[in-house]
């Protein structure tokens, strides 16, 4: 049918998906439409939606910059967005093309990909360093954890002590 990219999808980046989607519909017509959007997450490549019958969503993390990384990922979910093989995960059909696009474009199409991301790509700081005074463990916190105003009734889940201190407390700016 078609595919849509999101005007938010850099030119160059849109440019990988729509190589990947030539090559996944050369060797399976593609019958349902496909729309590209970025992702913001954090923690995993791209993924397939299924949002009707015939129409998927495929988002790509945003901060993967290599157009071969990309083309990976598009490539991955782009297999995933065939009715047939939408629910079988990455076993059966899946599995079979996926070693087929390997094979004839020399990609690096896997189940799971560990990219390194790119410069830009940015966690957020650690907020809070808090750790035990008694067997130093130490946990570090993004965000604000919900026990923080009782610090002196918090025990330890390794030595189950009381003994994490409210100046053990360290914020960012003040270090």
């Amino acid at each position: 049918m078609s595919f849509h990219i999101d005007k938010s999808i850099p030119k160059s980046v849109a440019d990988v998906m729509r190589d990947g989607y030539q090559k996944v519909d050369i060797l399976w017509p593609i019958s349902h439409t496909v729309s590209f959007v970025a992702n913001k997450g954090r923690t995993r490549n791209g993924y397939c939606k299924k949002v009707s019958k015939d129409f998927y969503q495929i988002a790509i993390n945003k901060d993967i910059v290599k157009p071969q990384d990309v083309l990976n990922v598009v490539v991955h979910e782009l297999l995933h967005s065939y009715p047939e093989i939408f629910s079988q995960g990455h076993k059966g059909e899946w599995l079979k093309r996926a070693k087929v696009v390997n094979q004839k474009y020399s990609l690096n199409v896997q189940r799971t990909n560990s990219y390194e991301r790119s410069q830009t790509y940015t966690r957020r700081p650690t907020k809070y360093l808090i750790h035990c005074t008694k067997c130093h463990h130490e946990w570090n916190y993004r965000r604000t954890p919900k026990w923080i105003n009782h610090l002196n009734e918090v025990k330890c889940p390794y030595c189950h002590t009381k003994t994490i201190q409210a100046d053990q407390v360290l914020k960012i700016d003040q270090i």
